[in-house]
């Protein structure tokens, strides 16, 4: 049965098959041929069958137990016959870009690979000592230390600096390596894959024996073998798009090993309903979708299944590179490595994406990026070069309607990168590691519900000129549920309504986070009750961190008397313009007071691996060099400042108590400023406090109930800060 609306390329809908159709799947392609093309007419069998084999090696007959619904023309997958490898040499200048990549070539010399599995990936970080450090990238040896509320998790290296030699070294899964290049740079990466399995299209089927186009290399028996479908989907799509129709594919199982590209063109690509239309690329590191450029994109009524589920891998963060870069074996950016994810997109007009089911994807689920209005040059994937026209148009709408997205490691939509007018409605997203991570301009995230994802983040546009930092965005009639993934909302971009949400369950760290500025938050209900699946720890309902901040007719609390670790709202010393009225705050250690948590580094050589979780403290700035000019540069803690955030004029307290002005404060980088104060003798190691010369705090007419204490701040006179 088939219950969606067919979309012209011109945009405008057209027609709508009768809902409570018994008909068959045949009769319904007879009644839409004129619009929609069927892959099986191009050969594919969304067949979900599974056979056991063997097979000699140098030989091509692949002898089954039963052929079942194996066809001649068909592809399959025959796990065990075809070992092989290949990899990807990432140079160290920035070794996440497609640019900076070539393919693996003689830089090493590989055998072996147990007979207990059939793939396996492997990262090399080189070092300027001609050491090598590598890891897995694997659930088996990829485990979860870190019982507290960190950002995220932490990639574990099976082997740490060991030197470069001409012997051979063992790996895991009886894989070894030799080198036979040792001058790498400091940062490099080497990613090495090492599969055995046979991709191949069946060319006579005689008796219980397949005859295919390709010998296996190496003899096995009781090898797994099934349908693969990449080749005439790929087919049926070309010609859908040279046809200016649709592709609408049947209730199926759908094996991809490359995913399906449209490039240049717009399309419509559209199941039978997530539940009977399934595309597969667990076996692969792949998007499902590849798009590039075209005027529309509309992709609907299917499931989508990857290769990495919740918590099985780290794909939330990188692991930091010898050259200061952060390389993500999971994300999209090196989809060589380990990725996996339902779509990547780059700088297609308009995109629709309606009652999708997204699983076990290791990087970005849904993820869009590409150039803006102002032309800035676009993120490009090697599937995405050539495409001339992402470098001169950009997304301008993409809604995300009815989707359900879980068991995924990262974000389930990430990032739209320079695009406008995001819209995520009625979606449903459960444990993935990120529900939102969005750079787009003109944002909507309406009536969604989330539970145990790190909520959603808001970043600052920075492109074109005149709308630099701003998001402009609002988020409301949303559920967020808690769980144990990181924190809640971060907004760090500009001009940002928050209104109308439930926050329930939130036990880390805190439930919204305002770094940006000209922020409403109004009308929500945050429950800081400790999630029963979550540990118990400090947390705020509410942290300001940004400028000209409104929160107002909010409810903050819990219902719970384990107060001692929560705080209603916070307020750091840096923030400027902050009015706070008409909220209820109840149930907590402090309702409202000055200061912030700090992070500290969960491992201390690691900058990405901050938790939140920290005592509170002062704004601080600790010299580490006083020029001859009288220049200071000095470092402040890890929280995430702004740069945008430290315009005006600033105070410096020494330690005897007395303030020197400051003209000007400059970010040298995320934890170092630049300042010259007007008066004062300093040095190195000297602490000094930092705030605005005009802080401009209003709170009043709040109701505090059940708190240890209402109000607590730590401000000498005269600073603008007015309480009732």
């Amino acid at each position: 049965m088939l219950r969606s609306r067919t979309l012209a390329l011109d945009g405008r809908f057209e027609a709508e098959h009768a809902a409570g159709s018994n008909e068959p799947a045949e009769h319904i392609f007879d009644t839409l041929g004129s619009v929609y093309l069927n892959p099986k007419d191009f050969g594919a069998s969304g067949s979900d069958f599974t056979a056991l084999g063997k097979i000699a090696g140098q030989t091509n007959l692949l002898e089954l137990e039963e052929t079942g619904d194996f066809q001649a023309g068909q592809w399959i997958t025959a796990e065990g016959c075809f070992y092989h490898t290949y990899g990807m040499v990432n140079f160290e200048k920035a070794p996440y870009l497609s640019a900076n990549q070539k393919p693996l070539e003689n830089e090493l010399e590989i055998k072996g690979l147990e007979n207990a599995g059939n793939r396996q990936t492997f990262v090399f970080h080189f070092h300027g000592n001609k050491t090598v450090s590598w890891l897995a990238v694997d659930p088996k040896y990829q485990t979860w230390h870190v019982p507290e509320a960190a950002v995220t998790r932490f990639w574990q290296w099976q082997g740490d600096h060991i030197p470069l030699a001409e012997s051979w070294f063992e790996l895991l899964d009886g894989v070894k390596v030799r080198f036979h290049f040792f001058d790498w740079k400091p940062g490099a990466i080497l990613v090495l894959h090492v599969q055995n399995r046979l991709l191949a299209e069946i060319e006579k089927i005689e008796g219980n024996t397949l005859i295919l186009d390709r010998c296996a290399n190496r003899s096995a028996e009781h090898i797994r073998v099934r349908h693969h479908d990449q080749e005439p989907l790929q087919k049926c799509l070309d010609q859908a798009v040279k046809e200016k129709k649709g592709m609408l594919i049947p209730p199926g199982h759908y094996n991809l090993d490359r995913g399906l590209w449209v490039r240049d063109a717009s399309a419509v690509i559209a199941g039978s309903g997530p539940e009977s239309t399934v595309i597969d690329v667990s076996q692969a590191h792949t998007a499902a979708f590849w798009v590039g450029g075209g005027r529309e994109f509309v992709l609907k009524d299917l499931a989508v299944i990857g290769n990495t589920g919740y918590n099985e891998l780290p794909c939330c963060r990188p692991f930091m590179t010898d050259s200061n870069y952060g390389f993500w074996p999971t994300a999209n950016q090196q989809m060589e490595t380990f990725g996996s994810a339902a779509l990547n997109l780059s700088g297609t007009e308009f995109v629709l994406c309606e009652n999708l089911s997204v699983s076990r994807m290791a990087s970005e689920a849904l993820y869009l990026h590409g150039s803006d209005r102002g032309g800035t040059p676009p993120f490009i994937q090697k599937e995405h070069e050539g495409i001339e026209s992402i470098f001169h148009q950009y997304t301008k709408q993409c809604i995300f309607r009815r989707c359900r997205v879980f068991d995924c490691g990262f974000n389930a939509f990430n990032n739209n990168d320079f695009a406008e007018n995001t819209i995520i409605e009625g979606c449903h997203v459960e444990n993935v590691g990120n529900f939102c991570e969005n750079a787009s301009r003109f944002t909507r995230i309406i009536g969604n519900y989330v539970y145990n994802a790190h909520t959603l983040s808001l970043f600052p546009i920075n492109s074109p000129k005149e709308f630099s930092g701003i998001s402009q965005a609002i988020v409301t009639g949303n559920i967020f549920e808690g769980g144990k993934q990181n924190r809640g909302l971060g907004m760090f971009g500009d001009e940002i309504i928050v209104s109308g949400n439930t926050l329930t369950g939130f036990s880390k760290e805190s439930a919204v986070d305002i770094t940006g500025s000209k922020v409403v938050l109004s009308g929500n209900v945050i429950d800081l009750t400790r999630d029963s699946n979550g540990l118990e720890h400090q947390r705020d309902g509410v942290r300001v961190n940004g400028n000209c901040v409104i929160i107002c007719d909010n409810q903050i609390g819990q219902r719970k008397n384990d107060k001692a670790n929560v705080v209603g709202i916070s307020i750091c010393e840096a923030s400027r313009n902050v009015l706070i009225h008409d909220n209820i705050i109840r149930n907590c250690a402090v309702g409202i007071r000055s200061g912030l948590r700090m992070a500290h580094r969960v491992h201390p050589e690691d900058p990405t691996s901050c938790s939140w979780s920290g005592e509170y403290r002062r704004f601080t700035v600790k010299i580490r060099k006083v020029g001859e000019d009288g220049t200071i540069t000095g470092v402040i803690p890890e929280y995430l400042l702004a740069a945008r955030n430290l315009a005006g004029k600033w105070i410096a307290e020494d330690s005897a108590g007395k303030e020197h002005l400051i003209p000007e404060l400059k970010m040298i980088s995320d934890i170092e400023l630049s300042f010259t104060p007007l008066s004062g003798t300093f040095q190195n190691g000297d602490e000094l406090r930092l705030f605005p010369n005009d802080l401009n705090w209003n709170i009043h007419d709040n109701m505090i109930l059940d708190c240890d204490l209402e109000l607590l701040f730590d401000f000498p006179p005269g600073k603008n800060i007015q309480i009732q």
